[in-house]
C-alpha cells in the first residue's frame, strides 16, 4: 500500500491485465467451476475478463474506493467462510497487493481447490527462504503450476500466474496448455 496524505493508505496498482487473464484461461480449464472468487478485485480487470468468457465471478476488494460485490479483508479466514456460505466458488483468481501475496496465497489455497494469483516474476525468482520452501513443497506435491510468457504488464514488468491445485490429479486434469506451441508457457 502507498500513502497519499499523512496517515492515509491507498491500494497498490494491480498487475493483471485482460491479456494476462486470457493466457491463464488458455492454460487452465475453469469450465467445471461453479464460481470464481476474486478477493482482490481492484479496478475489476480480472473480474471483467473472466465474466466476458462466461464465468460466474464474485468480486471483493478491501478498499471501499473500488467497485466490488463485497468490501472485506481477504486476509482473514472468516472472509472465505462467509463467502462460501452465501456463494459457492471452486476457484480463487486474483491479483493481490504485492505485500500481501505471502499471506494471501496459502490462505486462499485452504479454501479453494484452484487458486491462481498474478504476481510479479521476481516473487518467484527472488523468493526468500520461507517462500522458496513453500513453493518447493507445492511443486514436490505436484500441486503447483507457473504460467509464464505473459505480455509485459504495468511498468514494463513481466508477471506470472502462480496456480495452486488441491492435488496433483486436479492439476493434471485441468492444465490444458502443456502442448500448445503458441500458448502460454506452463511449468509444473
Amino acid at each position: 500500500m502507498r500513502g497519499t496524505r499523512a496517515g492515509e493508505l491507498t491500494p497498490e496498482p494491480r498487475l493483471a491485465h485482460g491479456n494476462e487473464v486470457e493466457a491463464l484461461v488458455r492454460a487452465v480449464d475453469f469450465g467445471l467451476c461453479a464460481g470464481v472468487l476474486d478477493p482482490w478485485a481492484g479496478k475489476g480487470t480480472v473480474v471483467r475478463a473472466l465474466q466476458q468468457r462466461g464465468y460466474r465471478v464474485l468480486s471483493n476488494d478491501p478498499f471501499d474506493g473500488h467497485v466490488a460485490d463485497r468490501h472485506e479483508d481477504p486476509l482473514q479466514p472468516e472472509f472465505y467462510r462467509r463467502v462460501q456460505d452465501v456463494w459457492h466458488y471452486d476457484a480463487v483468481v486474483s491479483s493481490p497487493w504485492a505485500a500481501a501475496v505471502d499471506l494471501a496465497l496459502p490462505l486462499a489455497a485452504r479454501f479453494a481447490p484452484i487458486v491462481a494469483m498474478n504476481v510479479a516474476a521476481h516473487y518467484v525468482t527472488d523468493a526468500h527462504e520461507a517462500r522458496r520452501r513453500y513453493l518447493r513443497s507445492l511443486t514436490e506435491a505436484g500441486r503447483l503450476a507457473l504460467i509464464l510468457g505473459l505480455p509485459k504488464g504495468v511498468w514494463g514488468r513481466r508477471c506470472v500466474w502462480l496456480v495452486v491445485f488441491a492435488s496433483r490429479g486436479l492439476r493434471d486434469q485441468l492444465l490444458r496448455a502443456k502442448g500448445q506451441a503458441n500458448g502460454p508457457w506452463v511449468m509444473v
